[in-house]
């Protein structure tokens, strides 16, 4: 996910700071699939950032069909077309778009409706990273996608059809629980004070997280806090030690290596760019 839209989300924000707004559509029928669509022009978009995900699955498609963004992580660059899934940990990737580019339109799942779909062998998007977005969709249902003219048509459309490959009650209320908790939390919880609030034992937490999301709870806890470590260096940079002590680091140092695995930036040199 591009880490300045991740921003907008996360921060639930009417808009973020651009020419053009944000626009949030949620489900037409109360999903159990659905978390939010989100809709993002050109305006709103850096023309190069790093990509980050908070351990939602997400289908990010853009508004052509040949249209295409640019990748790179340290060792290769990719073109992607389409639009592509993002599912699992990203660590040192960025993205770069074109500047003919109409809007992109990001569907994030509900953890556990999005192993089902795929469980059921109804797509290929079985294991983690960015993967082409024929991973997900097929051939049929992309053509049928940038056949409809208008956003708000085709989010009905692939609404309907993804609520319809959920054939029985996906609902795992204390694992969405356990994700509100953490997000509220900044982080800043440990996987014992989270199961104590969810009333449940630590291994059955465990199964759920790495079964739905492909994280521990441990793992996740501490991804949600490096990124509101991060959301906040992007306001105040004057005091990267209280910055990270206040964020449940250790030290700068602990904040420091952190933030290099991510970016393979120091948070200095990163702020530089």
């Amino acid at each position: 996910m591009p880490i300045h839209l991740l921003k907008h989300i996360l921060d639930n924000q009417s808009s973020i700071e651009s020419a053009s707004p944000v626009i949030r559509y949620a489900s037409a029928q109360n999903s159990k699939v659905i978390e939010g669509y989100y809709v993002y022009t050109r305006g709103d978009l850096v023309e190069q950032e790093w990509m980050f995900n908070d351990g939602i699955p997400s289908v990010i498609l853009l508004a052509n069909r040949q249209d295409h963004v640019k990748m790179s992580t340290e060792l290769k660059e990719m073109i992607v077309k389409s639009g592509w899934v993002d599912k699992g940990l990203q660590k040192k990737v960025f993205i770069h778009y074109p500047t003919a580019l109409d809007y992109l339109l990001v569907i994030r799942f509900k953890p556990q409706a999005f192993t089902q779909i795929t469980s059921a062998g109804l797509n290929k998007a079985t294991s983690q990273g960015l993967l082409p977005i024929d991973h997900f969709f097929t051939n049929e249902i992309i053509d049928h996608f940038f056949s409809i003219a208008s956003v708000e048509e085709r989010i009905k459309y692939l609404d309907s059809y993804l609520n319809n490959c959920i054939i029985s009650d996906t609902s795992i209320h204390s694992l969405d629980q356990a994700i509100q908790i953490i997000r509220a939390s900044k982080g800043q919880i440990t996987v014992g004070e989270l199961a104590e609030k969810l009333g449940v034992n630590y291994k059955w937490l465990a199964r759920k997280f790495v079964k739905h999301l492909h994280f521990t709870p441990k793992e996740y806890i501490s991804m949600h806090r490096f990124i509101r470590a991060y959301l906040n260096l992007q306001k105040d940079s004057s005091d990267l030690l209280a910055l990270a002590i206040n964020h449940g680091f250790y030290d700068y140092n602990h904040f420091l290596k952190e933030f290099k695995s991510y970016t393979g930036q120091t948070p200095l040199a990163y702020l530089a760019k």
